[in-house]
């Protein structure tokens, strides 16, 4: 059998459904307030009264924002910004940060009354709901951390067999710090000591100019090598 959602203390109304922050409330007797849209270039109707002429404020009834000339447009939203200010004192200058602060603290103060099911239901809620995001964002970043260095070992100027060697020996996250960005350069510093030890002593051929020791295996043949051992060779 489901579990009843929780009722209202004060209201007395049962909740509709559950959020990170506690029980929805439905919302009794609500009507939304008009004051027009400056946006959409329309003001608001119905402000003449009984039937009395308007009053000149500076600006056109009925005319749309864009059809005002500059002094008609500051006059009309100095009209707004006072009437706005009036409807602020009703509410003792509340302003609406205020306003939504005090309805985090009602629902901060209503998930303290919930039952102890409730809560380990809310918790329960909001850490899997934390774990996925965290796998999520751990699956983007090693995928973005693997495009780069595919990317960047492209542009190295490595030979091919080379960057196949640096791809398979290299691990992407190690170039990601803490808060998920990627270290190019640093990665870049990795692959010039590969360009480097593949360009030193190359160009004497073994046997010439008394040397008869053969040339010593370069780090770009050990990491070749290596890569053979682990993941077997292309034929």
């Amino acid at each position: 059998m489901p579990q009843a959602f929780p009722i209202h203390p004060v209201t007395g109304v049962r909740a509709i459904g559950f959020s990170k922050r506690g029980p929805i409330w439905p919302v009794i007797g609500a009507s939304p307030d008009h004051d027009g849209d400056p946006a959409s270039g329309a003001p608001p109707a119905g402000e003449q009264g009984d039937g009395q002429p308007p009053a000149d404020r500076g600006f056109p009834a009925d005319t749309p924002i864009a059809e005002m000339t500059v002094e008609q447009q500051l006059a009309y939203f100095k009209h707004h910004d006072r009437r706005k200010a009036e409807q602020l004192k009703k509410f003792g200058g509340i302003t609406p940060e205020a306003a939504r602060a005090a309805a985090d603290r009602v629902a901060e103060l209503e998930r303290e009354q919930l039952s102890a099911a409730d809560k380990a239901i809310a918790d329960a809620r909001d850490q899997a709901s934390a774990e996925a995001t965290a796998t999520t964002e751990a699956r983007v970043r090693a995928e973005m951390a693997g495009q780069l260095l595919e990317a960047t070992v492209a542009g190295s100027g490595l030979p091919e067999a080379q960057q196949k060697a640096v791809l398979a020996m290299t691990d992407a996250a190690k170039f990601l710090d803490e808060s998920g960005t990627f270290d190019t350069a640093g990665l870049r510093a990795h692959l010039a000591t590969f360009a480097s030890t593949t360009q030193s002593g190359t160009s004497r051929q073994w046997g010439q100019s008394g040397n008869n020791q053969p040339p010593a295996n370069t780090g770009a043949a050990l990491g070749l090598a290596e890569a053979h051992k682990r993941f077997g060779k292309n034929s």
